[in-house]
């Protein structure tokens, strides 16, 4: 009885792991996409501001006013390096994700698989007790208890 328990148990876990980990990986993944949106906006933003800013560059540098723009642009490409970075480091993360995925795959399959042998010891166990309480009502009193013990290890 306490064996079949403590399978139970140890089953319920394993779901419940597995569930919380798939959680937890949906939600990076979630906020992984979010950073890649955010990331490529920022890109296609800082773009048109280097346009912008290349084309008053030029309108100034013929009215002869051009170092605070200059200032400017080395601001926004330093900003592009940043984000840059920021992208690299989001497509590591997508790749260590995927990654986790595919072991908690292997651990979802490996709980499946730990699963089914439980329920076929729980059975088998099942099987074992009604054999041996069938064999204690109808055991005679000068049957030796040793009797029973090689008949159970036979079983086995």
């Amino acid at each position: 009885m306490t064996r079949m328990l403590v399978l139970f148990l140890m089953s319920i876990s394993l779901l419940h792991a597995g569930d919380i980990m798939l959680e937890r990986m949906q939600s990076v993944v979630d906020e992984v996409s979010e950073l890649r949106q955010r990331y490529e906006t920022a890109v296609q933003k800082n773009e048109s501001y280097l346009k912008r800013i290349n084309e008053q560059e030029r309108l100034l540098l013929k009215k002869g006013m051009g170092t605070s723009s200059i200032k400017h642009i080395q601001a926004l490409e330093f900003e592009n390096e940043k984000l840059k970075q920021a992208h690299e480091t989001a497509k590591k993360q997508i790749s260590r994700l995927q990654e986790q995925d595919d072991e908690l795959e292997n651990l979802v399959k490996e709980k499946d698989r730990l699963n089914a042998s439980a329920l076929i010891l729980v059975e088998k166990n099942h099987s074992l007790i009604e054999q041996i309480t069938k064999l204690k009502r109808n055991q005679k009193k000068d049957i030796p208890n040793d009797a029973l013990v090689d008949l159970f290890y036979k079983f086995y």
